[in-house]
């Protein structure tokens, strides 16, 4: 009898309360990683297809394709969603900016182009945080976006805040 493989796979989805770590067949295909997420609790809206997207790629990817044609390997983090871009507004000072990103663009990221957006030094940068806005969380900055969003948004916002100094 022959030894099924699997690999592992870190899934995120809207509704799912964590990262988590999943056992995939490695001969499996996209819409597998979509019927996992159900089960771990991704939340849908009625209606509402999800999507598989693999980190650092802008685009989703097809559920009939077989998991290493889609480039997914032992370990890949992916995110499944069913908003194709999440709109991000960062407020600094008296100013908004928006902008659309996929939903596995990471807080890292998206602080980057705020930094940019607004004109912050690498020294200043240094000393601002993401921050979702009318809360006190700051997401780390390997966090995806997408699974900030509520269930049936497509959009988050952040407060670029000063972060605490500790003084020595």
């Amino acid at each position: 009898m022959e030894e099924k493989h699997e690999m592992e796979v870190f899934l995120q989805g809207p509704g799912m309360a964590r990262l988590a770590l999943i056992k995939v067949p490695a001969d499996g295909k996209v819409q597998d990683l979509i019927e996992i997420a159900k089960e771990k609790g991704l939340k849908l809206e009625d209606g509402q297809t999800p999507q598989v997207w693999m980190e650092d790629k802008d685009d989703p990817l097809t559920p009939d394709q077989p998991l290493k044609i889609a480039g997914i390997q032992s370990r890949s983090r992916v995110q499944v969603h069913t908003c194709p871009r999440i709109h991000v507004t960062v407020n600094f000072q008296s100013r908004s900016e928006d902008h659309p990103f996929s939903p596995v663009a990471t807080i890292r990221t998206i602080k980057q182009w705020a930094d940019k957006k607004y004109g912050l030094s690498e020294v200043d940068a240094s000393e601002y945080a993401l921050q979702v806005c009318g809360m006190s969380d700051r997401p780390a900055d390997d966090i995806q976006v997408g699974s900030l969003v509520q269930p049936g948004q497509c959009q988050v916002c952040f407060d670029l805040v000063a972060k605490q100094r500790v003084e020595g």
